[in-house]
């Protein structure tokens, strides 16, 4: 089953880290009205590898947290120090 990730972030420079990260799965950058939305369609099992490529710019950049959305359901990631 396919589900709809969406993660949105609060500058340009943070989707754009996200969206090269999560670029092999097909990723799409998009802004509206200044708020950075990363979009990409996954796979139920796909969903990990897409979670721990985000997981990993956060780290990378320094970024406290983002939302998620999958599939409508609403989440938020934290960098754990």
């Amino acid at each position: 089953m396919r589900q709809l990730v969406e993660i949105e972030l609060g500058s340009s420079a943070d989707a754009e880290c996200v969206a090269e990260a999560l670029a092999s799965f097909g990723s799409k950058l998009r802004e509206n009205h200044g708020h950075w939305t990363v979009t990409t369609w996954q796979d139920d099992d796909e969903i990990v590898p897409v979670l721990d490529a985000l997981h990993q710019c956060l780290d990378d950049r320094d970024i406290h947290s983002v939302r998620i959305s999958v599939d409508g359901r609403k989440y938020v990631m934290e960098r754990v120090s």
